[in-house]
């Protein structure tokens, strides 16, 4: 049985960021060393990061580099 019911997409909120949100997250001067530890350690241009027998040298996949984003870093 066909519903006759039509959904239409909510409108796109009416405010707009003055500042980039990702500043709201602000860091103490220890959480951005540790951050900029975890930063530089994956962004090595000879990967650092390997694990044995694993894949192609063991080197991270594109797929999982996807998840160290700042976000995913900060949790």
């Amino acid at each position: 049985m066909a519903s006759d019911k039509v959904y239409t997409p909510l409108p796109p909120p009416r405010t707009v960021h003055q500042s980039d949100p990702r500043d709201h997250a602000s860091l103490s001067e220890s959480e951005r060393a540790m951050y900029d530890e975890v930063l530089a350690y994956f962004a090595a241009e000879d990967p650092v990061y390997t694990i044995p027998g694993i894949l192609e040298k063991g080197e991270l996949q594109d797929h999982e580099k996807f998840w160290l984003s700042r976000e995913c870093i900060l949790r």
